[in-house]
């Protein structure tokens, strides 16, 4: 069989994301079922599941189940074959229990082969699922690696927290939220209904464990257009981009996830509406210029200006930049005590030219929310304390 060299290592590539561990290094290649034209890989290491196709040409009628027998080869070496191949289109062989890779016209013809091995663990069971939703791709990444930046990646106490969670009402209303108890990041998309769904009333929901969130990105990594499907089941979630026949199949888990919704206030009594890029250029510099392990930037409100600064020890910075609407009663100054680090984080997840800053005048210490309704983007940032 002839196939794309490129496709063949982006679908190797994709599946080895699960081929890690103890469990199981191998990808299983068989014939596809959607296609006589196709092959399909498979990977498990026993928590994840991941799959893919890739289209070839057969010198024959095609490729089934029938005339082609599963095979499982090792995923690093297949993928370390793939690259010591040169060419475009590669000639892929199975005979007497080896998979051999060639590329070339006439004599100038290179090849490899590695052993193959039917070791692979079985199909994972089919969990209880409940419905299908969809995002256009790339809305989803976004919102997936927005809502990522807030999750707490060291959390023991309250595993919950080291997750995204991914929910969906029964009107196709979904959210991305990542919290670590200092700062939230809630992104809201859309989503695409079944024409006919049984979507329950408290909606869907997933909690994508962290560490997963890399996995998916790489998976479903952006050069491809159109939409991903989530499907919701008991302890899993199943994602799929059905024009690259990738899927991938992750456990979910099975916490309560703490309800942040009723930490936004309905009503802010102080708003300013600010440039987006001058607000991350301040974040950034003085970012950079903190050598704190925990940089506080002071954010200093005073009629149509706002003063960044930084203060430590003998070293010090400031930037200025202008506030283009505010509302709220006048007061004299207003001093805002942040970690730049989170205002950044906010701040990916927004595309709009300005965002507007929310907080409460007299109440000290309450949370200041960073939103871009045209992104549907809100930061909710803890103020730090002055000592």
């Amino acid at each position: 069989m002839k196939i794309n060299k490129n496709e063949l290592a982006k679908a190797v590539k994709a599946v080895s994301l699960v081929a890690k561990g103890d469990k199981c290094t191998n990808i299983e290649i068989s014939a596809s079922a959607f296609s006589p034209n196709e092959l399909a890989l498979r990977a498990c290491n026993g928590k994840a599941e991941a799959k893919a196709r890739v289209s070839v040409t057969c010198e024959s009628e095609g490729i089934t189940p029938d005339n082609f027998q599963k095979i499982s080869v090792d995923a690093a070496k297949f993928g370390t074959l793939l690259r010591t191949i040169d060419g475009k289109n590669i000639a892929v062989t199975v005979a007497d229990g080896k998979l051999s890779v060639a590329s070339g016209d006439g004599e100038n013809t290179s090849g490899a082969s590695i052993k193959t091995s039917e070791v692979f663990p079985p199909e994972p069971p089919e969990d209880n699922t409940t419905e299908k939703v969809w995002f256009p791709l790339a809305d989803f990444r976004n919102a997936l690696r927005s809502a990522a930046r807030a999750a707490n990646t060291e959390e023991t106490t309250r595993p919950a927290l080291a997750s995204v969670r991914i929910s969906v009402n029964e009107k196709g209303a979904a959210c991305f939220t990542g919290c670590d108890s200092r700062r939230i990041i809630a992104v809201e998309k859309t989503a695409r209904l079944a024409p006919v769904h049984n979507i329950p009333q408290e909606g869907l929901s997933a909690l994508v464990p962290i560490g997963f969130v890399p996995t998916i990105l790489a998976m479903f990594d952006g050069g491809e257009t159109g939409e991903i499907s989530l499907w919701f089941a008991k302890g899993a979630l199943t994602l799929e981009n059905a024009e690259t026949g990738r899927v991938l199949r992750i456990p979910m888990l099975d916490k309560p996830y703490p309800n942040f919704d009723c930490l936004f206030a309905p009503e802010y009594d102080a708003t300013i509406t600010v440039s987006s890029a001058d607000l991350e250029d301040a974040m950034k510099r003085l970012n950079i210029s903190s050598k704190d392990m925990f940089p506080r930037v002071r954010i200093v409100v005073k009629d149509k200006l706002v003063r960044a600064d930084v203060e430590i020890d003998d070293f010090s910075a400031n930037i200025a930049f202008g506030v283009k609407k505010r509302s709220g009663e006048d007061v004299d100054e207003k001093t805002l005590l942040v970690n730049p680090v989170y205002i950044i984080d906010v701040l990916s997840a927004v595309t709009s030219e300005t965002v507007e800053i929310k907080y409460f005048r007299k109440n000290e210490g309450m949370p200041i929310l960073i939103e871009s309704e045209a992104d549907k983007v809100k930061g909710l940032v803890m103020l730090m304390r002055a000592n």
